[in-house]
């Protein structure tokens, strides 16, 4: 059969029309436009629409012009007409609202209240209006609020929802706002809750005090049916938590902000922050430490990790100094990830010792030996105490390591002396001109090149069966660079160079190809690869 499609293929006539096929039904599976109904009854085949973007500015079609295989539905443009009831139909799943602002009512009965499973106001679309008891169906899951205007009411949120996230929102959340079903909940970056609200909501009297405007985490609920739990906004502490939450992501602990200031200094808690002990998953994006000048001690114990982590994230600018003694004891940990943190050295009477010193000697041999995948960001110390075998991490099986300069060329030399337990390399680097030696490595993702026309230079990878280059990836390949034991070779979007002059090895059995890639450059391919079983293709094709 396979042999039977190539011989087809080849054929130039149905080649073309294969390949008309195949571009009218990937046209037809993405997000489209539509501003009008004649845009909709000039479609050949409309019935196979399955997602699309309304961006009327002021009438809506009418749900019956829609084909009953639209699933998904996006209201975009400057809406200013109401909802009617035949505008949204009983086959829509999932809603997204991207309109600039919402000021017209929708009521109850305008939504489905057996289908919409998903609902989404987006962060740029003010909602205006105020939701009723029954204004949202019984039947939704998942619900985005990315900038309401009015304060949550007991029994608005339906009793069935799972997941929900409030990016922009100025009133407190009070209990039993938030049904006890949801399992995912996510306050966002913009998040303020100290508003007061109307006297009729019965709000705490404290919320307009100064405490609560600082300290955000007095006007948010979180229901003990919270399985994951993220909190972008900026907070000075971490609060107490219910056992519930397995997975908790941080966006900016703080301890610099202003209401920590305002706590009595001798009774402040220097563990002021409270893990339960049953998390799995837990992310830092951001750590901003203190140094309490009151007897020198730090605001974070060592011991603040729970012994459950199996995964453990750092973002962009974490200050981890706290990990000193903390690491050694995860003992069911199997990742962790570093990306751009740093060190910060504790207070001594001594500052002979260089931060490089110091953050090698924080790491060395703290790392749990559990570690299966690993993740870092311009942290040779690390890496060199990994090559050296000073630090011995026998599950390791996943590394990424990145972001290098173009002067450090000598680091590279690391890569070829990485442990034999590793077999998934991920590197993000900016140039690849010396000949490198992965003799373990099946899985291998180049990323971060500079838009650069150098040589790629071959590298000797003999278990390497997957070959990945992301999208920014466009440079100039030296021939035979790619080792004749791949079977599966991805480029990303931006790759549109011509593949015969990479001298593709016959083992290929996949490919995938981005948006750029010119499609008359296909047909040399199959009297290349006789192995080749899939292409698969990133394009984005054009609206007929």
């Amino acid at each position: 059969m396979d042999l039977l499609f190539f011989k087809v293929w080849r054929n130039k006539y149905l080649n073309n029309y294969i390949y008309k096929i195949v571009e009218e039904f990937e046209y037809y599976k993405q997000r489209k436009p539509i501003k009008n109904s004649k845009i909709l009854r000039k479609l050949k085949n409309g019935q196979y629409l399955t997602n699309i973007i309304l961006n009327s500015k002021s009438v809506f079609i009418d749900g019956y012009e829609l084909p009953e295989t639209i699933s998904i539905l996006e209201l975009g443009g400057k809406m200013v007409s109401p909802l009617k009831e035949n505008n949204i139909t009983p086959y829509i799943s999932k809603l997204i609202i991207s309109s600039v602002s919402i000021n017209y009512s929708i009521p109850s009965s305008i939504l489905p209240t057996h289908s919409i499973t998903h609902l989404k106001f987006c962060n740029q679309c003010e909602i205006n209006i105020e939701f009723q008891i029954g204004t949202l169906p019984p039947s939704l899951r998942t619900l985005y609020l990315g900038n309401y205007k009015h304060p949550l009411k007991e029994g608005i949120l339906p009793t069935g929802l799972l997941k929900l996230t409030i990016h922009s929102y100025e009133y407190p959340i009070k209990k039993n706002d938030i049904p006890n079903t949801v399992k995912v909940l996510t306050y966002g970056k913009k998040f303020i809750g100290c508003k007061p609200a109307n006297s009729d909501t019965n709000t705490n009297s404290n919320i307009n005090t100064n405490t609560n405007k600082i300290n955000k985490l007095l006007n948010i609920v979180i229901p003990n049916s919270v399985e994951e739990l993220s909190i972008l906004f900026d907070i000075g502490y971490i609060p107490i938590l219910a056992d519930s939450i397995r997975k908790l992501t941080i966006g900016r602990l703080n301890f610099n902000l202003e209401f920590t200031d305002k706590l009595n200094k001798r009774t402040f808690p220097y563990n002021y922050c409270f893990l339960p002990e049953n998390i799995t998953d837990l992310t830092f994006l951001q750590i901003i430490p203190l140094y309490n000048t009151y007897g020198g001690k730090w605001i974070i114990n060592d011991d603040i990790l729970p012994k459950s982590l199996i995964s453990l994230k750092f973002g962009f600018l974490c200050s981890i100094e706290f990990l000193n003694n903390s690491l050694s004891s995860l003992k069911n940990l199997k990742e962790l990830e570093l990306l751009n943190s740093y060190f910060l050295p504790k207070p001594t009477s001594t500052k002979s010792k260089s931060s490089t010193t110091m953050m090698t000697q924080l790491f060395k041999f703290e790392i749990p030996k559990s570690i299966e995948k690993l993740k870092l960001s311009r942290d040779f110390s690390i890496l060199n105490s990994i090559v050296n075998k000073e630090l011995l991490l026998p599950l390791l099986s996943d590394l990424s390591i990145g972001l290098y300069d173009d002067n450090d060329d000598d680091k590279f030399n690391y890569l070829g002396s990485l442990p034999e337990t590793i077999k998934i390399l991920e590197i993000q680097i900016s140039n690849l001109g010396i000949e490198r030696s992965f003799s373990s490595i099946t899985s291998l993702k180049i990323s971060g090149i500079n838009f650069q026309n150098i040589n790629i230079v071959p590298f000797k990878a003999p278990l390497l069966k997957s070959l990945e280059f992301d999208d920014n990836f466009n440079n100039k390949i030296c021939i035979d660079f790619i080792p004749k034991s791949v079977t599966t070779l991805i480029f990303g979007n931006r790759f549109n160079r011509p593949l015969s002059s990479l001298n593709l090895p016959q083992s290929l059995t996949k490919l995938t190809l981005g948006c750029r890639f010119p499609k008359e450059n296909i047909n040399q391919l199959y009297n290349q690869l006789p192995n080749l079983k899939l292409i698969n293709f990133k394009k984005k094709f054009e609206l007929l």
